[in-house]
């Protein structure tokens, strides 16, 4: 059985790693993913929702409000049956992006399905290319390697 985090734990994880702007909730389901979770073989498997929700005390619907936020901050995660965890190799970045990429193919089909104007999408992307113009932290570059700036 995993033991709770306590405030100390995520205060002390905190002391050595750089704020990532994300609310506090956010930093303790990241702070939780970094100690427990990091990986796929991680020491502790996936981050089951209700072993996050008893550790940190957060109910599973902002825990997944907090890994989306975690991710739109530049941190690969992957979430799937059996559990969270966060990535560590390419190959799990690569795994991550291909989940997401298979979901947005999937919602645009619904979107072309349901005669759906795909105007705004390429309004969206304009938009993104502006927010994002360089690469997060722990996100493949073009050649293929994670990575390793910080978030800004």
């Amino acid at each position: 059985m995993e033991n709770k985090m306590t405030l100390k734990d995520y205060d002390e994880h905190k002391k050595v790693q750089p704020e990532t702007q994300l609310s506090y909730k956010a930093n303790q389901v990241l702070t939780y993913l970094e100690i427990k979770h990091k990986g796929n073989k991680g020491k502790f498997g996936n981050a089951h929702m209700n072993r996050m929700h008893l550790a940190l005390d957060i109910i599973p619907r902002e825990i997944r409000t907090c890994i989306r936020e975690i991710i739109e901050k530049g941190k690969a995660v992957i979430g799937n049956r059996n559990g969270y965890y966060l990535c560590v190799t390419a190959e799990e970045v690569e795994h991550a992006n291909d989940h997401e990429v298979s979901r947005i193919i999937s919602s645009i089909k619904r979107l072309a399905q349901n005669k759906g104007s795909f105007g705004k999408i390429f309004s969206e992307l304009n938009q993104l290319k502006l927010k994002y113009p360089h690469i997060a932290d722990g996100q493949l570059n073009i050649n293929g390697e994670i990575e390793k700036k910080t978030l800004t």
